[in-house]
Parts: structure tokens; C-alpha cells; sequence
């Protein structure tokens, strides 16, 4: 007979779902432009940068990316100075209402890892605080 007390493994494999994050998020403030790889090369889905982490990105877009697409994002300063371009995969899309307007936040690994450098400098054009709160 059971004695009604959850087993110990189980406790422990809902506390490894809870948070599978190898990274700090960090809130951004900075605006995007994304492409795919397919025929219309040229054509770019503008967006805004949510977060950045190491390995990560997380955008807000008004266009649905499926997961596994390859996407080249141009990240940008809030008055349009390109910062740099990153080659991503989207590894999940989900459906939100920003502001009334119906978007989609899209998760993305990052083909190579940012460097401390280049997120420190990220996160210098994201906001004036030279020490941004990471997201929990």
C-alpha cells in the first residue's frame, strides 16, 4: 500500500522542469530586424529584442518563424544604429498580445554563443544602467 507521499524522484524531476535555462536573461530594449533564408532574401520582419543571454535571444515579432528556422537578425540601437548581425535557430514561437496588437514571441539559440564582451556592449545600448538586472 502507498503511502500517499510523493516519491523523491519525482519531486526532483519537477523541480530540473521547472528551469532548463544554461544562461541569465537580461531585459533589452533594443529593436530588430529579422530575415529567413528563403526567397524573399531581401524583405526583413522588424521587431524588438525582449531579452539576450549568452546563448539566446528572445524576440517580439509580427511574424510567425517555425521552430528550426534559420534567421540572420540585425540588432539595432533604439535610433536605428545597426549594432550587429547574429545568425540564430528559432527554437519555439507562441502567440502574444503586445499593446493590443496580435505578435509572436520567438525564442532563439544563437549559432555562436555570444562573449562577455559582446554582451556587455549589448546590454551598454539596451538601457544607461551599467549593471542590468537579470531577469528571473
Amino acid at each position: 500500500m502507498r503511502s500517499g507521499r510523493p516519491r523523491e524522484r519525482n519531486k526532483l524531476s519537477v523541480v530540473a522542469s521547472m528551469e532548463r535555462r544554461a544562461w541569465v536573461r537580461y531585459a533589452s530594449t533594443l529593436e530588430a530586424s529579422c530575415q529567413d533564408s528563403g526567397v524573399l532574401r531581401n524583405a526583413g520582419w522588424p521587431g524588438k529584442v525582449l531579452d539576450v543571454s549568452l546563448g539566446g535571444i528572445g524576440l517580439i515579432l509580427r511574424h510567425r518563424f517555425p521552430p528550426g528556422a534559420p534567421l540572420t537578425v540585425e540588432l539595432k540601437s533604439r535610433d536605428g544604429k545597426s549594432l550587429q548581425t547574429i545568425s540564430v535557430r528559432v527554437m519555439h514561437s507562441r502567440p502574444i498580445i503586445v499593446e493590443g496588437h496580435p505578435c509572436w514571441l520567438v525564442g532563439c539559440a544563437l549559432v555562436r554563443n555570444f562573449t562577455e564582451h559582446e554582451i556587455q556592449e549589448i546590454l551598454t545600448e539596451t538601457d544607461a544602467n551599467p549593471n542590468p538586472t537579470p531577469l528571473l
